[in-house]
This record gives C-alpha cells, structure tokens and sequence, in this order.
C-alpha cells in the first residue's frame, strides 16, 4: 500500500535474472468491479491472476476459463470461484492452461493483476505482468505504437464485456469482428507497423510481445502492458527508464500536433510513422539507458505516451505514468487549479482535482449585482444586464365575476418555422399535430408579430391539429420574424406539416430545452429548385456564423463555398439561407443556442417535385450506434447521408457486404440504401445521419415521393411512441427492435401479426407496419425494452417522413430513473422533494419535509413519508420455533382486488399459530388442535404489483409443527405453492417462468436476516432502481428480514441465478401466463439447489404439459418417456425442455441433482371443459414421505396423482381407507402410478403409507400443493415420518415417527443387536454395508451393533466423484486431447503449448507400429476473423468413413450433410445440441467440438501408446510428445507442428 499527502505517480517492477516487467500502479479511485482477465501463452510455466481487496468482507467471483485448484478443490473452465476478502488481502490464482477471457466481478471495487510468470514464445522465460482495468475505465478507439525493434509478430487481445463491433487494421487491409458478452480474440501485429483498433462498445486491449531480435547478438524477452483509448491520452507523462536497459518512449500524437510534442523541454528529431487510416501518428524515441526519470508534454494537445525497455535476453513495458490531469465533466475538459461553474444557472461551483481527474462542487452563487451567463462557452458571474426574454413574459391575473385568477403557467417551449415548399402559387398548408399526455394540459400556440393565437386545453392522451397562417412559410433568402412558438404547462409533442397539393414532409418539433450551438446542414439532391435551412434564435443578440458549403446571396453580398457568413439574431428572429447548389456539410456555431431547420423546396430524384425538411439535431445529441430500417415498398436506391464533426470511422452495412470510410471534421459521405434490406451504421465519433427517400413506384398505378428525416441513434430510442397519420395517407410505423425483444412490441394495447426482418450483423430485427390510412394518433410501445420508430405516410405522388414523438420521459436523478407526475424525495431523509420534467427527462427540487405525524421511510427503494408504526417484530418470538415466510407476486388479472389465501394445518394438539404482515396492523392468532386445518385471509395490498423492494412479506409462526399452502385468487385466475419452512430455504436458486403470451414475468427474492446480499445473474431484461440491465449481467442488492427485492421482465428468465450470502426464499412465475387458454396467474416457491434431487417420476395427464430440468453444474441427464429414451449434458445454468401428454410417464435421472418443475400450459379435458395454466416441483424420490395432506379447493375438481414402489403400493390409504387403485407400472423402474379422483370443493384429506415413501401431487384445473405428513415429538425433538433416529448418545434406541398417528414407535432394533441396521445421516444400511458419501469425502461401513465406521480417503487425483446405479463411486476420466480456434493445445498426456501457423494439422493418427486405420485433422486460423476450426474424422476399420464438423456445426458424413442424431451400424454415433457435435465410435473413439470452437479427443486405454500428432503418443509421459511421424522427437515446437501439417 502506497499513501501519499499529494498527487504521485508509480511504476512497479518485478525483476529477477534475465526476467522481469514494469506496471503502473493505478489510485484505488478509479478501480472497479468488474474485470476480464489477459494471461500472455507459454510453454510450461503458469498462467497468473490476482485480486486485492479495497475493503473488507468484498464478495468475489472469478468467472473461469481455466482450471485452478484453490483450498483443495479444483474449479474447471466455466464454473464459478466465489470467496470473501478483507482489506489488503489478496486472492491469487495460477493455472496450466490459458486463462483469458476469465471475469472478476465483485461487490465492492477491487484490483486485479494479471500475467504469465514465464511467458515463453520467440526467446526463452520471461516473467509478464500489468495491472489491468475496470470495465468502466474501456474505451471505444485505440492506436497500437509500432514497435520498431520487433521483426517477428506481436499481438494484441482484445476483449469485450458485451457484444460488440470491433474493426481493427494492421498493415494494408482493414478487419472487423463480431465479440460476444465475455468474447475475445487476439490478433497478429507486425511491430514495425502502427495500427488502430476502434469498437461500438467499450473494450480493453492488451498488447502482448512476443520476444525476438534485438540486434544480430541479442534477444529480447515478451512483455506485456495495457494500450491506453484515446480519449485517456494527456498532455503530461512521467518515463521511469530501468537500470541497465535501453529505454524508449512510444508515442502516439495526432498528426497535426507531432511538432508540438517536447522531451524535458525540447522538441528532439523523431521519427514519426503515420497510422494507416486515422489521423494518428506513432514513433519511437530512444532517450537513455539506465535508470532516471523523464517527462514528455504536448501542451493543449492530449497524447499517448509507453515506456519500453530492452536488453540482451530481458524486457519490460507498460504505459507511462499520466503526470497533473485535467478534468472531464459532463463532456467538458478543465484544467486543474481553475473553479468553474457546473451549471447554466451557476448554482454549483466546481473544482478540478490533479492527481485523479475527478471533480468536486459545491452549492454556491454569483455575488450581488452579478448574474449568470454563458461567455466564451463557459457559463460565467458577470455584471447583470436587462436581456431579452427567452420566453415572453407571464400574463397579468384576470379578472372574473370579482375574483382574481393567475394565468396559465407555460412551463415547456417549442419552436420551429416553415420553408418554402417549390409552388409559389399555392398557399401552403402548414400544420401542427399536439399530443398530450397528462390530463389539464394548456398549450398557447402564437405566430411572431402576427395577431394568430390559439389556445387549448387539453387531457390525457387528447390529439389536435392546429392549422397555422399560409403566410408563416418562408421564401427567398434573409430575415424573418415568422417563427412559430408553442407553450404549454405540461409534455405535449409536436410534429409540423407543409403540406401542397403533392408537395410536403413532417418534421418533429423539437423542446427548446434540447438545442444547441452547432450543426451540420443536410440538404438533399434535387433539380433547380432551392436548396435551404434556416436557423432561429430563442435569445435576443445571438451570435450565429455559418461556414458555407455552397454559395448563398445574403443582404446583397454573395457568399462562395468555404467563406463565413455572420450575423446577429434575435428571439424567433430566423436567418434564411437558399442556394442552388447542394449546402450539405455547411456548419451552424452560435454563441447561444438555436434551432436549425434543413431542407429542399423540391427533391427531384426518382419523381416529380416534394418538398422535404427535417429539423436537424445539435451536435452534442449525435451518437455512435444506429440502425437505418427497411423502407419495404421502396425498390429503387434511397440515401443516407452520415455527416461527422471530427475525425470519425464510420462502419456500416447495407446488404451483404460491411464497409468502412473515414471522416474528416465537417466530412460527410452518402451511402446508397436498398429500401428493402435493413441496414446498421457505427462510429467511434459521435455522427448525424439522414435518410433520404428518392421516391419511386409504390404500386402498379401509383408513386411516391421523396422525403428526408433522422436516424435515431439507438442510445436515445424510447419505450413508448405516439404516431400521427395524416389524412388521405397510407401510414406507416418503420420499427426497429432488438431481435429478442420483438415479441414485446404493442400497437395500442395490441400484439398485432409483424413481419420481422434481421439487420445483418447485428442484434436487432426492423418491421414496417401498416395501422391506417386517414388522420388519426396512435401508441407504439415496448415495456421495459427501448424501440425506435419512424411515421411514414405514401400516397400516389405524395409522402412524409419523420422519427416518431417519444412518450412521457423519466428523469435520471443521482443515479436512479424516476417517471414524470411521481413526486419524489431526493434524500433519505426526505428534506428535498423533486419532480421529473417529462419533457427535457430533468429533475427539479425544493426543500420540504414529512407532516405532522408522518415519518421519513426507505419504501421499496425509496424515501418516503409514512405514519408512524410500530412495526411487526424482525424475530420470532421464543414461544415459536417454527418459522414461514412467503410474500405474493402480481396476479394480472384486474377485476376486483381478489384474495390472498393461506391454508394451515396442523397435526399436534394446541399449536399455536401467528400470522402477520410486516410493517402492517395485521395480526392472526390461532389455536389448532390435531388434524385441524384453517384458512387465513390476508389483506390484499400484500400483493406486490412494480419492479422494487418492498417490505410486504407474510409470516406465519408457530408453536409446533404446521403445513402451509399459499393461494392468490383473482376471478378466473389463480395458482397456489406450498410456504417451506425458513430451514429449508438456502443460498443458491435457479429461477423457472414458464413461457406465455403477454403480461410480464415475476421473481420474488425475500431475506431472512438482515444486511443479506443478494446477486441476480439474469437471464432477462430488468430494470430496478432506474438501472436498466440487460440480459447476462448482474444485480446486486442488500436486503434485510423481511424485504423483498421484486422483479419483473416482459422476457424470458429462466435459468435467471439468484445467489447470497445468508439464506432466502424464491418464489417465481407469471403475471399472467397465457397460451393454450385464458390468462392466468402462476407461480411456486422454488427449492434451492442443496434441496434438489437426481431421481424423479412425473406422472402423466390427459393434457400435454411442459417438464422442465435445470442443472446448476455440469450434469448428465437420462430420461425415459416410454420406449424413448435420451442422454443430455446440461451445464450449469442450462435448462431442458420435454413436451409430454398422455403418454407414458416421464423418468429423470442424473449425475448431479437438478430442479424439475411441471408447467401446464392450459388448454381443454377431454370432456370439453378447459383449464388455465399452473406450475408446480416435482419432488425428488429421495425426498418422498410417508403422509400427504390435500386441501381441495372450493369449486374445483381434484386429483391426486400418486407414485409408490411397485411392492408398496397395495398399503396406500386415503383417509384411513383402501380404495381401489388403478396402479400402471413405470417402465423400467421399480415403481408404479395411479390418479385418484377425490371428492370435489374444499375439503381436508390424508394420502399415506404406513411405512414406505411415496410421492404425491394434487391437481384439479388449477395446481395444489402436496405437503408432508404428520411429524413425531419426542423428548423435545420433532422427527420427520420415514427417517430413523437414535433416541439417546449412546445409539441403544433406534426410533421411529409413526406418520399415522404422530407417535414414535421404539426398539426399532433390539438393543446390541449383532445384526441390527446402522443409521447415518438419516438412512438405514444393513448390516456389513459399505457405502461412499456424496462427495465421495466419506467411505463408511456397517459394524456390528449399528455402530458406523467412516475414514476419509477422497478420490485420487485426477479423479471424480460419479453416481452409478445409485451408488457413489470414485472414477479416473480418460485422458483428452483438445485444441483451441487460437491455436493452443494440450496433449493427452499434459504437454501445452501454441501453433503459430496456418494450416491443416493431423491432431490423432496411428502410430506407426499399430494397425489402427483411423485419423482425426482439423484446419486451424489463429489469426482469422472467425477462428473456429474444421474437424474431419477419418475411419476405415470395416467400411469407409469420413466425418466432417464445420464451423457452423454442419456435420457432413461421405460428403453428405445428415442431421443428427445419426447412427451407422458399424458403431459410429453422431449426436449434437446447440452448440455442440460429438462423434463416438465403438473402438473407444469421442471426438467432441463445441464451444466456439473447441475440439477435444477422448481415447480410452486401449489406445496407450498406439497413436501420434499433436496430441502426442498417449503412454502417460509429456516429455517425448513432440514426437515426429518418423518416431523421432523433435527439438522444438515449430519443428513439431510443421512437421504435423498436412
């Protein structure tokens, strides 16, 4: 730990001989959680990673992509490393195999360092480190410094932490590649050539050397060291040169700046290399050899500065240490020891700190006489002044009938103006379309100078049009006054229309709250007609200048191309401009902000003249990601035009093949579009992009005409549109979505039938919607997933175009979304109360306080003022031990507020039972005696309804041992789940929804004690506390007894992870699950992964069901459904579905427990009468009891399905009777089932056997909870039916709990007995038995006298611990083989390495002295753009086979694709899933690839020896595995591979 009093920089060095590398040591401030690891390849020696705690009790989880073994146990590729540490402690982890791409995540900031401690490519060992970076701290563009000394390839990783587009170019040719969440690639640098990497999303980039030539007597040794984005570069940097070393600096400027860049104080002669396609520079600069300490500066130019050194057989790298930083504020740079002011209205002034670029305010304000304003883009204290209003001053009150009324507040401002459109003769039709959103909305609608006013009072959802004076439109170039203005005191949108006859556009209108200071003018292609914008004031004394690209005549003086134009305006004054030639690329700067208009008075292309216009967005609301979607009835060329303020790259892609072009400042490009192809543009510099429509035929008869409007970049989409079709119009909603969230999208309140279309190359999907011809206001939404959309309208010679109006915006207020009409406290301690402006999505706030009465409260995830109560007790009280909670999810049915029912049952005389609603006056006390059951009705607010925390949980307490069902009833939709007891809840859950139509899906997450961390590895679209995450991320949350953390998501979350520190309850489901019926509610309480089981039966229904199996680590799933029987391999988090109806029963089993859960999915009995869907567990067989209790419900009809073994069944009872059974055997199993039709409504009912486990499920149309039978007391002790139990220490008395009567039965087995069984663990084995323990930890045996024996012996290594016939075994795993798509391999017998090269390569063949007739290849490209090899397997033991697997997992067998499964009769087997194929063969051959690439070998041990390649010789020594095809072994591992290549 380094402390200092001022800002420092560090450099770490790890050196021994001939070994050793450099890192900078980062401040803890701007360390993180969340990291993706980088361990540089090598022979032998271990990859290397470390974490170091920031604070203590930091949970940590290493997601791995390498095996490690840490405290005993051995973590695989895959699986997750979750510890806590404290303060300073550090968790390091070494690995034999690769583990890049491995992910960090925590609960509070942590470092991490990663490296190799013998990295070992081109020379021999060298040691390589770097400290890596958060997440938060990537960047999106990059330049690689040429590395002069290097004549060998080096490379760079490149890694993502969410799917992104990343282009690269190194050398002559551009690349680009596609990374998924946790995705990365490496790729080739030849080091004497600079070269740049740039990305959409965020990425890290690592540059590793290989090691070479130094000179003709010299070598230098690999380093490795972060490349800094350029966006980090700064002007100051501090070179630390190592003793013994020549040290250079590497350095990276933009072209324009490389003679500014200075040495100490010089500006020295270097040699700079320009980087191909960008405006960088790179060079290398050799200062010294030795140690001392250097500074290199660009003042006002930020660069990027690498320390290097080199020396005969060692090396080192790393970035050089940043010396004094400026500041980035809300996009805004400011050097340190300057305060500025942060705001507009200079409420808070801020200050720069140095040595950690971050900033500091303070509440703060101009002095007496002084006012706020913006001078020189700064907002600035100056001397007050009487400006022009912005907005024109408030009414006077009015006077009516006696009493006085303040006018109208007009809180929101909207203005726009209208240009010429090409008929001069005719008047135009200038219109406005207002949409309100809030009910009493005033809206004051004025023309300047001009006696037009229009007034409206408007209510929630209302739409007007609103026609305007013809004289409002411009014509010729100058100054004007006709500028609209719309006020309103509440969100309205906006869309203008100029309309001629076969002449006009739409244009949204944008808040005033929204401009800006600078545009880049589009004006589309056309013949004769003007070209025009306009620019209007909405501050009196705006300075506007306009850099032309095209020549205007203005006030008499004619301006050419490149010249400036400049003027004054004032409030809706509006500067003109027309030309004929084409103004795009014209920019628009102002001292103040304006707005922008730009257009064509007659776009001439493919049609007759139309106007087109589109309001243009300031530069700071560009972006960098957007999708241009299809425009289907379009079959001729339309245009985008992609224009660029700064040097940008533009990639994009419109048909088959992507593109790429480089922007300069002010540079535009236009790209022909296919109308019909749905396209994506991305950029590593915010850019403006417009499309053009040309126009064309629209059908046989008719055409259409051109239109321009913006793209949307995807970062501002929103969740809900309005639409305003115009009249005599064919109108259209272009939507664009994400492709998993397409389901979600709503028209009105509809899921109407949309044809999708993928963009190419990306993860989104675009649609064109037909709603309606003819004027009218419609809503396209999607709930919690952001969408974009555009309203287009074609008739015969006529169209318009524009983006849609967003709806209502939520506000972003520290760091948490708040909807607009929601007052909100902004402290915990509710002093400030805040609004959400839905127009500008700002907040606005003022002191307040809680009434008399009230007090300030954190509910669900917010302050807020509540009365005073004295809340429910967090601890049960002594006199009940047991303990149930459970809390009641959203049942969407709206009619009625419904009822929230628990069923309790008691089996003891006086139990006393106490059901209460936290921090609620309810309260329920009840007396049961044996056998009696009760129904408590719960207040129906309990029901939880948004996304939040929420502190509604229901607990029921009691003296002795109780059942619980829970029940939510609305009309014509309900479910029910058994409550579990607090001690059978755990740590880790899985979570199950079933999949339906419509409403949202619901999990429930509620603590048990307080300060309980929870983690939600999602699997769906969230968002929770204004946080929106997306699906593969995390969620982390602190909650205490009793709250709740709820979620709800319009996807799928199944397979959804909830894990935390100390115990919770689950409970999951859906709003309203609808699919083969009506809506209805579903939910069950889930079952942590310690309760899960590995054998099952389900039995069948007259209707078909959906069972599904979750694992939570790699298991091996065999199930049998009648004759049919299947082997799946689930990893952990993976889920199967299996469709089953009438059919046969369903039989599960696996290597390692799973969950399985039943979904009915609705539909109709075969009498006719239907039913809706419900869920429910499938118990375990192991964890079957003895005596069930049913609780029929009221109007329902009820069944019991029971499962017995086949020698038990003629025992079962129901209610102390023997009816007669209709019982089917299971096949191939030992147990049988039969359905049992009960009597129908509301009753109690017992299902037991005297003394053997069975399992029961209740049913009728809806599901009904199956509990466990009666429970013995004896001696103070409750003991489980079916479970033996010693009654004293000294194990004389073998117990049993009679489930019938709740008695204990003693002298199970006479005392000192010789023969008698032995109780372990709750299970009863014979006498002499041995058996293994779960974990195979334990090897136990029965001795005489029921005494049991364990020793520990544990599996050997290499071994595991695997289930066979129910019985726990210890098994070796047959060695493998793989190789990975990046060129790194193992051996069988452990040898690792890397091929550098190209190539097909035999991977297993016979060895020479066998007669085997088999051989396995694959074609490798580690440095292509997808890597994943081609596998062939080649066999010719009876009849010629050849079995290819390509990249896509095509399986291709004697040059003919089959689909799989496949099988042969002379003993091959094909079998695939998803993302993998396996090909196994009789003679003890599997061949496996999966895994983006991966191909594996498994031999088994009649192969020892008899074969060769790169997998080795297989006889158990690593040390001859470079063995040659001759015998021989070779000297190194070039050699070896080369020798292997076909």
């Amino acid at each position: 730990m380094i402390r200092s009093s001022k800002f420092i920089t560090i450099v770490s060095s790890n050196h021994k001989t001939r070994s050793g590398d450099t890192s900078l040591v980062y401040p803890v401030t701007i360390l993180g959680q969340e990291y993706y690891v980088v361990t540089a390849s090598g022979k032998r020696f271990a990859k290397e990673f470390a974490v170091f705690g920031l604070q203590d009790s930091t949970s940590v989880t290493v997601e791995l992509r390498c095996t490690v073994t840490f405290e005993g146990k051995t973590y695989k590729p895959h699986e997750k490393l979750s510890v806590h540490i404290d303060t300073s402690e550090v968790l390091y982890l070494e690995s034999a195999q690769d583990c890049t791409g491995s992910r960090v995540v925590s609960d509070k900031p942590v470092g991490v360092m990663s490296g190799h401690a013998c990295a070992w490519t081109n020379t021999k060992c060298q040691h390589v480190y770097e400290q890596l970076l958060p997440v938060e701290q990537w960047g999106t563009s990059f330049i690689v410094p040429a590395l002069e000394n290097q004549a060998l390839k080096d490379f760079v990783f490149i890694v993502a932490s969410k799917p992104t587009l990343v282009t690269y170019q190194f050398g002559d040719k551009p690349g680009s590649v596609n990374l998924g969440t946790g995705g990365w690639v490496w790729r080739a640098v030849v080091g004497r050539v600079p070269g740049f990497i740039f990305s959409n999303q965020p990425i890290q980039v690592i540059y590793y050397c290989t090691g070479g030539k130094f000179t003709a007597d010299s070598v230098i040794d690999p380093f490795m060291m972060n490349i800094v984005p350029t966006v980090k570069f700064c002007e100051t940097y501090t070179l630390e040169g190592k003793e013994d070393f020549n040290n250079y600096a590497l350095i990276v400027a933009e072209t324009k700046d490389i003679k500014e860049v200075q040495f100490g104080d010089e500006h020295p002669s270097i040699k700079w290399h320009q980087v191909p396609g960008t405006e960088y520079s790179s060079a290398n600069y050799y200062y010294l050899k030795g140690r001392g300490q250097y500074t290199v500066k660009s003042p006002g130019a930020p660069i990027g500065v690498y320390s290097v050194g080199q020396v005969d057989r060692d090396s080192y790298g790393a970035p050089a240490a940043c010396g004094l930083l400026t500041c980035a504020h809300n996009g805004q740079y400011y050097p340190s020891g300057k305060p500025f002011w942060e705001d507009s209205a200079c409420t808070k002034l801020c200050e720069c700190n140095p040595s950690t670029g971050l900033v500091s305010c303070q509440k703060s304000q101009c002095k007496a006489g002084e006012e706020c304003k913006l001078v020189e883009c700064l907002s600035e204290c100056v001397a007050k002044t009487i400006p022009a209003s912005v907005i024109p001053p408030k009414g006077l009150p009015c006077i009516h009938k006696g009493q006085s009324h303040p006018p109208a507040k007009y809180e929101y401002t909207y203005m726009t103006v209208f240009m010429f459109n090409f008929d001069a003769k005719e008047k135009s039709k200038n219109q406005l379309y207002i949409t309100s959103y809030l009910p009493d909305t005033n809206v004051l609608v004025t023309v300047n100078k001009t006696p037009f006013k229009k007034e409206l009072s408007l209510q929630r959802g209302e739409s007007v049009t609103v026609e305007l004076p013809s004289d409002t439109e411009l014509s010729g170039t100058g100054r004007y006054s006709k500028s609209v203005m719309i006020r309103s005191s509440k969100f309205i949108t906006i869309v203008s229309s100029n309309h001629k006859t076969r002449s006009g556009d739409t244009s949204l209108v944008y808040p005033v709250t929204i401009l800006g200071q600078e545009y880049y003018v589009v004006t589309a292609s056309g013949k004769r007609f003007a070209k025009e914008f306009a620019v209007f004031g909405l501050q009196d004394s705006t300075s506007v200048t306009v850099e032309l690209r095209c020549t205007v005549t203005f006030e008499g003086k004619t301006y050419k191309p490149h010249e400036k134009l400049s003027v004054h305006i004032d409030t809706s004054e509006v500067l003109y401009l027309e030309s004929a030639q084409d103004c795009t690329g014209s920019r628009v700067v102002s001292d103040k902000p304006v707005g922008v208009m730009s257009g064509h008075a007659c776009a001439w292309t493919n049609t007759k003249c139309q106007h087109v216009y589109e309001q243009l967005l300031p530069v700071e609301q560009w972006g960098t990601s957007f999708i241009v979607p299809a425009l289907e009835n379009q079959a001729l060329k339309d245009f985008v035009f992609i224009v660029a303020s700064k040097p940008t790259l533009v990639t994009y892609q419109f048909g088959d093949k992507p593109g790429s072009v480089n922007l300069g400042t002010g540079g535009w490009v236009w790209r022909a579009v296919v109308g019909r192809v749905p396209g994506f543009i991305f950029s590593n510099q915010p850019i403006q992009v417009i499309y053009y429509c040309t126009g064309g035929k629209f059908t046989a008869d008719s055409v259409i005409d051109p239109f321009m409007m913006n793209i949307v970049p995807t970062v501002k989409f929103c969740e809900t549109y309005t639409l305003e079709g115009k009249e005599d119009f064919n109108n259209y909603a272009l939507i664009v979505a994400e492709t998993k969230d397409i389901k979600e999208v709503q028209f009105g309140d509809e899921h109407p039938s949309i044809k999708w279309h993928q963009v190419p190359g990306t993860e989104y999907s675009s649609a064109n919607y037909y709603y309606l011809k003819g004027r009218g206001q419609y809503t396209v939404k999607s709930p919690g997933a952001p969408i974009g959309v555009y309203s287009v309208g074609q008739v015969d010679r006529d169209s318009y175009g524009a983006p849609a109006a967003c709806g209502l915006q939520t506000c972003t207020h520290n760091g948490q979304h708040h909807p607009p009409g929601k007052p909100f406290w902004e402290d915990s301690a509710c002093t400030k109360l805040c609004h959400c402006d839905p127009s500008t999505g700002l907040v606005s706030c003022q002191k307040s306080q809680c009434k008399v009465g009230e007090e300030c409260k954190v509910v669900e995830g917010a302050g807020e003022c509540v009365a005073k109560i004295i809340p429910s007790p967090v601890h049960p009280p002594k006199e009940y031990p047991y303990t149930y909670i459970t809390v009641f999810i959203f049942n969407a049915n709206q009619e009625g507020k419904g009822k929230k029912l628990l069923y309790i049952r008691s089996y003891l005389s006086d139990t006393n039972v106490l059901v209460t609603v936290n921090k609620s006056p309810f309260k329920k006390e009840l007396t049961m005696q044996g056998g009696e059951s009760v129904t408590v009705e719960l207040p129906s607010d309990t029901e939880l309804r948004d996304t939040g925390k929420y502190s509604k949980t229901v607990m029921i307490r009691s003296s002795k041992v109780i059942t619980i069902g829970s029940s939510n009833h609305k009309k014509n939709s309900v479910d029910t789940s058994l409550v579990y007891s607090m001690t059978k809840l755990g740590q880790e859950y899985y979570v199950f929804i079933p999949l339906a139509w419509g409403y949202p899906k619901e999990v429930a997450v509620f603590g048990l004690q307080d300060s309980t961390s929870v983690t939600v590895e999602l699997k769906c679209a969230v968002t929770f506390e204004g946080k929106p995450y997306a699906p593969n991320e995390k969620l982390t949350a602190r909650i205490s007894t009793s709250e709740v953390l709820y979620l709800k998501s319009n996807q799928d979350c199944t397979g959804t992870r909830v894990v935390s520190d100390k115990p919770v309850g689950v409970i999951s489901g859906h709003d309203c699950a609808s699919k083969n019926s009506k809506c209805q509610h579903t939910f069950e309480q889930l079952l942590p992964v310690e309760q899960w089981g590995t054998s099952f039966i389900v039995p069948p229904v007259e209707y078909q069901v959906s069972v599904y199996i979750l694992a939570s680590s790699p298991t091996r799933v065999t199930y049998q459904l009648g004759s049919k029987s299947e082997d799946i391999n689930l990893s952990a988090g993976q889920w199967k579905e299996i469709s089953m109806d009438s059919s046969p029963p369903l039989v599960i089993s696996s290597t390692q427990p799973v969950q399985v859960l039943y979904y009915c999915t609705g539909g109709k009995f075969s009498d006719g009468s239907s039913f809706d869907p419900f869920i429910m567990d499938i118990e375990p067989t192991e964890e079957f009891y003895s005596s069930y209790t049913l609780e029929g419900k009221e109007d329902f009809s009820n069944q019991a399905f029971i499962v017995a073994k086949t020698k038990d069944i003629k025992e079962v009872q129901f209610d102390d009777k023997r009816p007669s059974f209709k019982w089917q055997q299971v096949h191939g199993t030992e147990y049988s089932w039969t359905q049992y039709t009960y009597k129908k409504g509301r009753g109690h009912h017992i299902l037991m056997h005297p003394s053997a486990p069975i399992g029961v499920y209740s049913m009728g149309s809806i599901v009904h909870p199956s509990f466990s039978g009666l429970t013995c007391s004896h001696n103070g002790q409750y003991h489980p039916p079916g479970k033996l139990f010693w009654e004293d220490s000294a194990c004389t008395k073998l117990c049993a709990c009679d489930p019938s009567t709740g008695f204990v039965n003693f002298n199970v087995c006479p005392d000192n007995n010789p023969d008698c069984d032995c109780v372990y663990q709750g299970k009863v084995m014979k006498h002499g038995e041995a058996w293994m323990s779960a974990d195979c930890s334990e090897k136990c045996v029965c001795l005489t006298g029921g005494w049991v024996q364990c020793e520990i012996p544990g599996c050997p290594s290499g071994g595991s611990c695997v289930e066979k016939g129910g019985v726990w075994l210890c098994s070796t795993p047959e060695p493998s083989c793989y190789l990975l798509p990046s060129g790194g391999f193992k051996s069988f017998d452990g040898l690792e390495d890397w091929v550098w090269t190209e190539g097909t390569y035999s991977l297993a063949v016979p060895a020479p002295s066998t007669q085997d007739a088999f051989r396995i290849i694959a074609h490798l490209n580690p440095f292509g753009d997808t890597l994943e090899p081609t596998v062939i397997f080649h066999s010719k033991s009876s009849e010629d086979l050849k079995v290819e697997v390509k990249k896509d997992f095509t399986t291709v067998v004697n040059g003919k694709a089959v689909s799989l499964p496949f099988r042969t009769n002379n003993g091959l087997e094909i079998v695939g899933s998803e993302n993998t194929v396996v090909v196994q063969h009789t003679s003890g051959l599997n061949l496996r690839y999966c895994c983006h690439g991966k191909v594996t070998v498994t031999l088994t041990a009649a192969f020892r020896g008899k074969v060769a390649g790169l997998c080795g010789n297989f006889n158990g020594r690593a040390d001859d595995d470079l063995q040659l095809r001759d015998g021989s072994v070779a000297d190194n591992i070039e050699d070896f591979y080369a020798d292997w290549m076909i």
